[in-house]
């Protein structure tokens, strides 16, 4: 049930059939998603809470002038839903740090419990799409919404894909205090692996998708993807999440000189991306300076520490 919910939340789409039958009738195609959803809501099963300890974990109040925090703020505000606990914002926003590069990374909590109808549901998707939309006056390029966090998850809390670490560094936008939350995390029932894997298709799909190389939307997309590679490995190897920003140096002891070139060449072009991006068009010609360098230069060299990676983690495997 929460899987369905969290597709239907974080996505516009719930899976392709509805995305068709949504193109061809419209309306039609919203009414059919909210009530398959509202039917699996209301036929509420919750799974077993995890053993051992809880941990609680104090999330900041956030206190930056972020004109997109503040406008995401002012509009949750506006436009309240009683299932909305809170909203979290993370990434280099909620340290201040944000450059030309910076996404919005969000997480909202949300209680099921207060979900309470049909028409319930569907002013709270309307509420996380819109909200999510406004996400864009920080970048054009965008190319998620919210991560949606279940209140009753908390209990069961899933490490391997959102991590409690950026939970802890990220800051509450709304309401705006400070929040305390209390988990429970089991490592037997996490998967670290799924993150390292799936960011590696990824990259994959966007080296072997032409439009990579001409639409910016897709060249951000891989050069994200890439960036995150460090702290998703380091989490499969070590079974533990790690702050992005401590990745990169942790990774050194597993990587040659010409793999740390090639993350270091990588975190160049995010560094000075307000050169090759002007950030006004989503699809805006790719700067064939970038286009060329990231086709012609970076490609292989990304492919083959790639399979670095995946060596060291059979190593590893073998091993335990």
């Amino acid at each position: 049930m929460s899987h369905l919910l969290k597709r239907y939340l974080e996505r516009r789409y719930i899976d392709r059939r509805d995305k068709l039958v949504s193109a061809i009738f419209g309306k039609l195609g919203a009414y059919l998603r909210s009530r398959k959803v509202w039917k699996r809501l209301n036929n509420k099963a919750y799974h077993a809470d995890h053993e051992g300890d809880p941990k609680t974990i104090r999330i900041q109040s956030y206190a930056g002038n972020n004109p997109t925090v503040k406008s995401v703020q002012n509009f949750l505000k506006k436009f309240r839903h009683p299932a909305i606990e809170a909203a979290i914002v993370q990434g280099s926003i909620s340290t201040g740090q944000e450059n030309a590069f910076s996404d919005f990374d969000g997480i909202l909590l949300i209680d099921l419990k207060k979900i309470t109808s049909r028409k319930n549901l569907v002013q709270l998707h309307t509420i996380v799409h819109e909200s999510a939309h406004i996400m864009k006056k920080q970048d054009v390029l965008q190319h998620h919404g919210w991560s949606i966090l279940f209140k009753q998850e908390l209990k069961r809390y899933p490490d391997s894909s959102l991590p409690a670490l950026l939970l802890s560094k990220g800051k509450v936008i709304f309401p705006e205090t400070e929040l305390d939350l209390q988990i429970i995390i089991d490592p037997d029932h996490q998967d670290y692996n799924t993150l390292y894997e799936n960011i590696c298709n990824g990259i994959y799909r966007r080296l072997n998708h032409p439009e990579t190389f001409k639409k910016y939307y897709y060249t951000k997309l891989l050069i994200s993807e890439c960036l995150l590679l460090p702290s998703a490995f380091i989490q499969a190897i070590e079974r533990k999440p790690i702050w992005k920003g401590d990745s990169f140096s942790k990774i050194e002891v597993y990587l040659n000189k010409e793999h740390l070139t090639t993350l270091s060449r990588l975190s160049d072009i995010r560094d000075n991306w307000h050169i090759y991006f002007n950030g006004k068009r989503k699809n805006e010609p790719v700067n064939t300076k970038l286009s060329a360098l990231l086709m012609n230069e970076l490609s292989e060299p990304i492919k083959d520490l790639i399979d670095y990676l995946d060596k060291k983690l059979e190593i590893q495997g073998s091993r335990r």
